[in-house]
């Protein structure tokens, strides 16, 4: 049950997907990310547009208030998050943002959701403040993305650090320009993930998900790296064998295959969209 539950959770990561299509990402945009981030995401694919407006269906948001319509980039997006802040990477235009719609009409108005209050002004650009956090994005009504004078300092920041300690692997899946990719160093500093990831034989640690839209499915790679420990590692492959034999013949997971790498253990498998919206309807009954 509770891996079950951790591929469901894995797939509502994807309602993040739903934005076109975007340049390649290059080595200069991977400066972006800093080390020592919790999660590094890239998003990068017009593939992924449909499944997040079925996605939205099932969760039955309200487009005229919601954020997630309102600020729908049809540029590259690519985040990270840690414990001091959350920064923000977009590239493109707002061509139906409600956000630029409603400041047009008046100069500043808040709007809630999830029980938080965001401020949006215009002065004379549209800046985009999140309450209590540290980063703020400059948007003109043209619809274009500027960062803030105090985000574009820690930009610099990084570009200047010239050691980049990220996986090979991981470097080459987010310079990817046909995937979406999802990378957390260590799944014990996210308490929800280490909360699901618990019961399991051997908790995950350090994992890496690329999904790849291809002909109405999604072919995704999910990696799990070796952490130096050999006990450990000897479990985590027991526990892929034990994975494999659960999903092996899964009617929603096609495809199922695994090997065991010097660095960890990939699975790799397809599904269609139409079983990625099942599983979030799943998710919706828990």
């Amino acid at each position: 049950m509770r891996i079950r539950q951790l591929w469901i959770h894995i797939s509502i990561a994807w309602l993040l997907v739903s934005c076109a299509s975007a340049p390649k990402t290059t080595q200069e945009a991977l400066q972006f990310f800093p080390d020592q981030a919790d999660i590094y995401l890239q998003i990068n694919i017009p593939g992924f547009r449909t499944l997040g407006k079925d996605a939205n269906k099932i969760f039955q948001w309200v487009p005229a208030k919601s954020l997630r319509t309102g600020l729908d980039f049809t540029g590259q997006i690519s985040s990270f998050l840690s414990d001091e802040t959350f920064m923000l990477r977009a590239m493109g235009t707002y061509p139906k943002s409600l956000v630029l719609g409603q400041l047009r009409k008046q100069s500043e108005f808040l709007q809630e959701e999830d029980g938080e209050i965001f401020t949006f002004r215009t002065s004379p650009e549209v800046s985009f403040l999140k309450q209590n956090t540290p980063w703020q994005l400059q948007i003109p009504t043209s619809g274009k993305v500027y960062l803030s004078n105090a985000l574009s300092y820690h930009l610099q920041q990084m570009r200047k650090a010239k050691d980049k300690r990220l996986p090979p692997r991981v470097l080459q899946a987010l310079q990817s320009s046909k995937n979406a990719v999802i990378y957390i160093p260590s799944i014990t500093g996210l308490r929800d993930l280490d909360e699901l990831t618990k019961p399991l034989a051997i908790p995950l640690n350090e994992v890496l998900l690329v999904i790849t839209p291809k002909g109405g499915k999604y072919l995704t790679e999910f990696f799990i790296f070796f952490d130096g420990d050999k006990e450990r590692e000897t479990k985590l492959q027991a526990q892929a064998k034990f994975i494999y034999s659960n999903f092996a013949n899964n009617k929603l997971i096609q495809k199922f295959t695994y090997e065991v790498s010097d660095d960890g253990i990939l699975f790799r498998f397809e599904i269609k969209h139409k079983s990625v919206i099942q599983l979030l309807k799943m998710r919706t009954q828990e």
